[in-house]
């Protein structure tokens, strides 16, 4: 049975209230010299549970087997969620089936299911991840934990946090760079800072000197500093080989990258706190979006290449998982303006979103910049204007990749909104 030759089969059934997290059909939940084997569906407060008296044979079930493929039916992880309305978090465990990128939520304090098994396809197995924000029908919810061993064994070693420090060359050539770096990574988070020489010797601390007698502190305080964090398997040892690449491509001080886990993990916290403030300029400049779907196809590497090509210099850069409520109050202007408003705020929220303060080299960086991004509608771009973004990245007239400002009023006050009010 199941492998298994046991001396004395002896199969009851017992139907309990559920007091434990939930557990899977085919899971062992307790080995020795008899096995528990639970049978029943996700969130039921009723299991039927089958204990086998055996020997010390292994019995492999379908939980063992997949961490030995390293692929899963069903990820777990825990998820929390600010309700607005009582100030409560709420904790729940947060499901993803990948084979139908579905998504099923539990209660974790009452237990009970709060939302069935629902087919999302805006929800990736890349963007879950200790730190990251999903959002789930309005819910901006952040992950915080992995919500069984297999999952845990799956990931953990898949996701590892690292940090890279683009300073001086190679803060203009940020899309490049991300081009090279996001086919062995996946963008948990970015921001550009200016540091002060106080702010930077805290950072590097007693790893100051480089080769040729110069200091990163003073290399970093010279002028604004990009911060990538990135996720990759090996993570810290793969951007170390590639930070010696893109360092003898930008020059030594360009590219400063996490060597350990634990730096990596201070270095997330100094950069993407509100106690290192982000860059702001807000006179003469525009406000420019690479929408979440432009994220998740891949094409942010390509898009912040084209706009420095373009002439345009990104002069604050910062990641950004809006809620609904901040996806409304920043799209309010077009609410009774265009008939996709709502699809609108549905795009803004269903994923990360990368938002740029531009500087251009014309005395009308608005104007020029809505011009660069092109029609609003992508099918319209690529016949009267094929070389704008929206002709190239864009998909729809929702999905259009890059958001730009309409009125050259509202350029100062979008940019405010995001790099002052969100902050």
């Amino acid at each position: 049975f199941f492998g298994c030759q046991p001396n004395l089969l002896q199969s009851r059934h017992l139907v309990e209230r559920q007091q434990r997290a939930p557990q899977r059909a085919g899971t062992v939940v307790k080995q020795g010299s008899c096995a528990e084997l639970f049978f029943g569906v996700n969130g039921s407060r009723n299991n039927i549970l089958v204990q086998i008296p055996c020997k010390k044979q292994t019995l492999v079930f379908s939980d063992q087997k997949q961490a030995m493929d390293g692929t899963a039916d069903r990820y777990a992880f825990v998820a929390e969620w600010y309700d607005p309305q009582s100030t409560l978090t709420r904790k729940y465990n947060l499901l993803f089936y990948p084979a139908d990128h579905a998504v099923e939520m539990i209660d974790i304090k009452s237990r009970r299911p709060f939302l069935k098994r629902t087919k999302m396809e805006s929800v990736r197995l890349e963007d879950l991840f200790i730190g990251s924000s999903v959002n789930i029908y309005a819910r901006l919810l952040t992950i915080v934990g992995f919500g069984d061993e297999l999952t845990r064994k799956l990931l953990g070693s898949k996701r590892t946090q690292c940090v890279a420090i683009l300073t001086g060359p190679a803060v203009p050539a940020v899309g490049d760079i991300l081009l090279d770096l996001l086919r062995d990574f996946s963008l948990a988070n970015a921001r550009m800072v200016s540091l002060t020489r106080r702010d930077a010797d805290e950072l590097f601390g007693d790893r100051q000197l480089y080769s040729d007698g110069s200091f990163r502190s003073q290399a970093v305080a010279s002028g604004p500093t990009i911060a990538l964090e990135l996720l990759g398997e090996n993570g810290i040892n793969m951007l170390a080989q590639a930070s010696e690449a893109l360092s003898r491509r930008y020059g030594e001080a360009s590219v400063i990258a996490s060597s350990s886990a634990a730096q990596a993990a201070n270095e997330a916290r100094f950069f993407f706190s509100s106690r290192v403030p982000a860059t702001f300029v807000g006179s003469g400049t525009t406000l420019g979006i690479v929408k979440p779907h432009a994220v998740a196809e891949g094409n942010t590497g390509r898009i912040l290449a084209a706009i420095a090509d373009g002439g345009f210099e990104i002069v604050g850069l910062q990641l950004f998982r809006l809620d609904r409520a901040s996806a409304e109050d920043f799209l309010e202007v077009y609410r009774e303006v265009v008939p996709e408003y709502v699809h609108m705020v549905t795009e803004f929220t269903a994923g990360a979103c990368l938002v740029m303060e531009l500087a251009g080299k014309t005395g009308d960086t608005h104007g020029a910049f809505r011009a660069y991004t092109g029609p609003s509608d992508p099918e319209i771009a690529r016949h009267i204007r094929p070389n704008t973004l929206r002709a190239k990245f864009g998909t729809d007239k929702v999905k259009n990749a890059v958001h730009c400002t309409d009125l050259a009023e509202d350029a100062s006050l979008e940019v405010e909104y995001f790099f002052q009010l969100m902050q």
